[in-house]
């Protein structure tokens, strides 16, 4: 008797070990399962949930009834953005929360009004809606978190989470109720790093992988050249010390050049609202936005070898 035993729990190891995936599943001297109009509930005697183990993407629970699990990268991220960034107050301006011209639901989805055809690159169609634009919030954001084993190889391939944000006015970043750290879903094998992206400036990526303490993955874009991938021909610093993403991306699509004025900012000159072609953000489309950002970007200060075909400053972010 012993032997049949032994032979029948070694054959449903050999089962389950070249299996490609295991169901969770409950073996228990008694349980149920009932559902009703939007709720259920399952129970089993026997062992409660004890513990749970990880390691990489393998999770080990001991218990019965334990809740799907799935790991979690908390994202602490500053930056800044050149467009509202006011040096005598070291702050980004809020002028377009106070004007009430941010939309609750995230900008980014194509099929949505709020930037319409004069944007058409940016394809994130992710649901994210905020209740309140709370005081403090500069705009929109879109976070992504990629692994890979340098800056460089990080393409979009190795994207693990994306996320629409808002940036504060001091440049951390924030989820959508515009309090609570960024929190993704996944796991990373190799260098985590963070890209920034915003409807009128240009995309940066992280130099570094992010540091990790008490759980948290921090990163600082504003301290230096050296923080974003490319240095200074992908982000530009604002006042002695203090780097940004580059304002007059009118477009989106990672460079500065002429299409960004004829297509984008001549298209909303004189209009106010939510505008890609307010490269200052002060909810009003005017001459200063052309003269004052992109002309001077699209010149590049001679740092970008494309300034010869009339593009200037070029997102370093790996496609």
């Amino acid at each position: 008797m012993k032997t049949q035993i032994f032979t029948i729990v070694f054959l449903v190891g050999a089962m389950l070990c070249s299996a490609q995936s295991i169901e969770r599943s409950v073996v228990a001297s008694a349980g149920d399962y009932f559902e009703g109009a939007g709720v259920s509930m399952s129970w089993t005697l026997g062992e409660i949930a004890t513990e749970t183990f990880t390691s990489g993407n393998v999770i080990l629970t001991q218990g019965f009834q334990q809740p799907n699990l799935l790991l979690r990268l908390y994202i602490d991220v500053k930056a800044f953005m050149e467009g509202p960034y006011n040096a005598s107050t070291d702050l980004m301006e809020t002028t377009l929360n106070t004007m009430g011209y941010i939309p609750l639901q995230q900008p980014y989805n194509p099929a949505l009004p709020y930037y319409g055809e004069n944007n058409p690159v940016w394809l994130y169609t992710g649901g994210e809606i905020a209740s309140l634009i709370q005081p403090g919030m500069v705009d929109w954001i879109i976070v992504q978190l990629r692994d890979a084993d340098s800056p460089s190889n990080a393409t979009s391939d190795k994207i693990i989470s994306t996320m629409a944000a808002f940036i504060k006015e001091d440049g951390t970043i924030v989820d959508k109720d515009g309090s609570d750290i960024l929190d993704f879903p996944g796991t990373f094998s190799q260098n985590l790093y963070v890209v920034i992206f915003h409807r009128n400036h240009l995309g940066v990526i992280s130099s570094m992988g992010l540091s990790e303490s008490g759980g948290i993955y921090s990163y600082d874009f504003t301290t230096g050249a050296s923080q974003a991938l490319g240095g200074a021909n992908g982000h530009k610093e604002l006042e002695p010390g203090v780097w940004g993403m580059v304002s007059a991306d009118g477009n989106g699509n990672g460079l500065i050049q002429n299409t960004d004025e004829t297509t984008v900012w001549k298209a909303d000159l004189g209009q106010s609202g939510y505008k890609g072609g307010d490269f200052d953000m002060n909810g009003l489309v005017q001459n200063t936005d052309e003269t004052n950002y992109w002309k001077v970007n699209l010149g590049a200060g001679g740092q970008t070898p494309g300034k010869l075909n009339e593009t200037g400053y070029q997102s370093q972010v790996p496609k």
